[in-house]
Formats: C-alpha cells, sequence, structure tokens
C-alpha cells in the first residue's frame, strides 16, 4: 500500500503544489489533498492513492488525472453574485451533524437541510459548492430570500415520480418484460438524480403521489441523499418500514450516501 506520505512527496519533488485536507460529506470525514493554486483544483481522496502498492504508480496515477482534468478558469467570486445565486442555488438534504454550513432542521427527526450553488462549468461539467456562513458576507440578500429562491429552484427540478420497477428498467438493472407484483412504491428525486432526496420538502409533490395511490396517509422511506421512496401505509407498521431502512443501510447503502436510519408518516 503506497504511504499517504510519501506520495505527496513525490509529487512534491515533481513540482506540484500539494495540500492536505480534510473533506466532509455528510457528516462523514475524509483525508484528501488538493493539487495547484487556482479556484478549482483537482482533488484527490487519499484511499484513492492507498490502493496503489507502489509509490511512483501512485504519484504517475495522480499526474495521469492532473493532466486529463479539464479545469475551468472562473472567478470564484462570481458564485456569490445575487442574479448567478438566483438560478443556481438550491437546497440539499443529509443527516444532521455539527458540519458548518447554511443549514436548518427539517420536519423530519435526524435530517437536515442545507444551502449549495450549482455551479455550471459548461463543457467543463459541473460542481457543487457548500454554502458557508463566511460566504453570507459575500452575498447582497439576507438569508430569508436566499432560503424561498433556493426551495423554488430545488422544486422545480423535481423529477416526475416513478415507480421501482420503472427506476430499475431506467437504469438498466432489469429488463423492460419483467414482471411486477404491483406494489405501490414510487421513487422521487430530482431530474439530475443527485441529492434529489430533497423533494422530501417537496409537499404538494408528495400529496399528489398519496392521492395517486388513493391515500391520504404515506411513510416516507429515505433512500439516500439522492432519492426518498414513497409507500401507502396499508399492511406495514412504521417499525416494520424503519427496520428495513436499517438493515438496507447495513447491508447496501454506503454511509456517505445514507440519510437517515428511520422512516416517517405523514398524513394529508
Amino acid at each position: 500500500m503506497a504511504e499517504k506520505n510519501l506520495v505527496i512527496a513525490e509529487l512534491r519533488n515533481r513540482g506540484f503544489h500539494i495540500e492536505e485536507i480534510t473533506v466532509v460529506k455528510n457528516g462523514i470525514e475524509f483525508d484528501s489533498i488538493t493539487i495547484g493554486t487556482g479556484t478549482v483544483r483537482p482533488n484527490i481522496y487519499v484511499d484513492f492513492l492507498e490502493k496503489f502498492d507502489d509509490v511512483s504508480e501512485a504519484a504517475d496515477k495522480v499526474v495521469e488525472i492532473i493532466n486529463n482534468a479539464e479545469i475551468p478558469n472562473v472567478d470564484y467570486f462570481e458564485f456569490f453574485d445575487k442574479e448567478y445565486l438566483k438560478k443556481n442555488l438550491r437546497i440539499a438534504v443529509q443527516r444532521a451533524g455539527t458540519q458548518s454550513l447554511v443549514k436548518r432542521d427539517t420536519e423530519f427527526t435526524g435530517i437536515e437541510q442545507y444551502l449549495y450553488i450549482q455551479a455550471d462549468f459548461d463543457k467543463n461539467g459541473m460542481a457543487s459548492i457548500n454554502l458557508k456562513n463566511e460566504h453570507l458576507k459575500m452575498i447582497d440578500a439576507d438569508i430569508d430570500e436566499l432560503w424561498n429562491v433556493a426551495l423554488e429552484n430545488t422544486l422545480a427540478e423535481a423529477q416526475k415520480p416513478m415507480s421501482v420497477l420503472q427506476k430499475l428498467t431506467q437504469i438498466g438493472c432489469i429488463d423492460d418484460d419483467f414482471e411486477s407484483d404491483g406494489f405501490p412504491m414510487q421513487v422521487l428525486t430530482n431530474k439530475a438524480n443527485l441529492k434529489g432526496a430533497s423533494q422530501i420538502l417537496n409537499t404538494e409533490l408528495l400529496k399528489s403521489v398519496a392521492e395517486k395511490m388513493g391515500t391520504n396517509e404515506i411513510y416516507i422511506i429515505p433512500s439516500s441523499i439522492h432519492e426518498i421512496l414513497v409507500v401507502p401505509t396499508d399492511g406495514f407498521s412504521l417499525e416494520d418500514v424503519t427496520e428495513m431502512v436499517r438493515e438496507t443501510n447495513a447491508n447496501e447503502v454506503a454511509p456517505v450516501e445514507q440519510l437517515s436510519d428511520m422512516a416517517y408518516y405523514m398524513a394529508f
């Protein structure tokens, strides 16, 4: 296993500017290194480096990633322009924690919401910037206005609800001719299928899904930070569904992707 410190030393010997940082995602810390000095810099997780047996091999791979990366030339402060935020500010949800973000509680125990900027780099792809309290002094808007704009943008990006069968077919996990037992479970996410569990805040959409199921009572299953599942309450207790969530998290969902260890009841 290539040791982090040796790989960093090798990269510095090759003339690269390296900084060691800790990245926090959904309350989980990752050791990481950034390469270069620009506003937008490649970021490599230490556990990726440790997959290599040889220090030189690990350094070679990092150099390959840097050479192949198209680093956009952007002005960092443009991201915090009021007009840019009106188009690009969003809400995401994650496990409640101590991460220093512009965030607030939700009505769902153990889940918090936070603001982020969906930065569009055109041909260079997309990235997100989590809004922190120190960013607020750069923004010409009050906090309530920011939350309102972000919520409007987030709800507008809702993907049309689909059954689990449709979702699995869409991503190629099953064939089109697969026969379902007809269990009415719906998937809610956004059009990008990234950070789409924020649709748990979309009360009107949740109500619409319940109506199509012929009920006014539903359970919300926090499948991951990217999507939620909605099922009618018929035939299940909240405890049964919560146990299913816990088993799924323990066996199938990476910790950084987990949203909650419990299901939620909602009535309209």
